[in-house]
């Protein structure tokens, strides 16, 4: 089972030739294997109205610190198809939000 860890800190995510892909907003998480199947980016795009969303593997992540990940030149292409899996292959998922209005 994956649980939707969604992200607090603000993590930029860029591609290796600098494209600003947006910002890191959850990680899916495998609870049996305690491993990130997926980092979720959102690109905010209409004034923060509407987003684009890019899922990215570990596998596609070339350096990380704590302000910035930089990825592969090709994640663009291959997030498009992701997300169109994403309904077929992600059915058991658990949502978990950790901003600071649900902690008490």
């Amino acid at each position: 089972m994956l649980v939707d860890y969604k992200t607090s800190s603000v993590v930029l995510v860029v591609t290796q030739s600098g494209q600003k892909l947006g910002r890191l907003y959850s990680l899916w998480i495998n609870i049996d294997t305690h491993q990130i199947v997926k980092y979720v980016v959102r690109q905010k795009i209409y004034f923060g109205l509407k987003y684009k969303e890019f899922l990215i593997a570990p596998q596609q992540i070339i350096d990380m610190s704590k302000t910035k990940i930089i990825v592969e030149d090709n994640v663009e292409k291959e997030s498009v198809v992701n997300r169109i899996l994403k309904k077929d292959i992600w059915t058991k998922t658990v949502s978990v939000n950790t901003t600071r209005s649900n902690i008490r």
